[in-house]
């Protein structure tokens, strides 16, 4: 597996697994290749629309809320030997 095959992988991965959640503007972050695990470590940002909050103050706000995405960062770790996915976590400190 090469560095393009394992964000092919973190790429189809995530925009499978959050098919459901209105996310766009997939795209590549970071990536690093961990010899230690032998695991690609990808991240992977994209644009996600959060629904209006029945609990948000005004109407005002549910509206901002429900037009403006969130940038959102995931880790995608793949496994070198396999090619599988072994780890989806959300990717702090990127901004």
């Amino acid at each position: 597996m090469d560095v393009k095959e394992a964000v092919k992988v973190a790429k189809l991965y995530v925009a499978d697994l959050m098919a459901d959640e209105q996310i766009s503007n997939i795209a590549l972050e970071e990536v690093e290749f961990d010899p230690d695990s032998s695991n690609w470590k990808v991240t992977i940002g994209f644009d996600r629309f959060f629904q209006p909050n029945s609990c948000a103050p005004n109407q005002l706000m549910e509206l901002v809320r429900a037009t403006n995405p969130v940038r959102l960062y995931r880790l995608v770790t793949i496994s070198e030997k396999d090619q599988r996915v072994v780890s989806f976590k959300q990717r702090e400190g990127l901004n």
